[in-house]
């Protein structure tokens, strides 16, 4: 139906950049920063439908480290959570 789902850059067969995945009526759901080197950071960010931030904090070996802040649906802050780093 020509919607667009995902969109990823590659290079030698590996995703690399910025990764974004998309809902049916085209507001972005999700965004990784993909790194080259593997167990590199990796920033993310998630949306809710309507396109306000639903959560944004930092993967390191597919687990939450440091700080992750969640939202409300109206884009209003509802909490921090800190996790152990690396």
């Amino acid at each position: 139906d020509g919607t667009l789902h995902s969109r990823t850059a590659y290079k030698k067969g590996k995703p690399i950049g910025i990764l974004r995945k998309y809902y049916a009526n085209g507001n972005l759901a999700e965004q990784k920063m993909l790194h080259e080197k593997p167990g590199s950071l990796i920033e993310y960010q998630s949306y809710y439908i309507n396109g306000n931030r639903f959560s944004e904090g930092i993967y390191y070996a597919e687990r939450k480290v440091n700080e992750w802040k969640y939202y409300n649906p109206d884009g209003s802050l509802t909490k921090i959570e800190y996790y152990s780093p690396r």
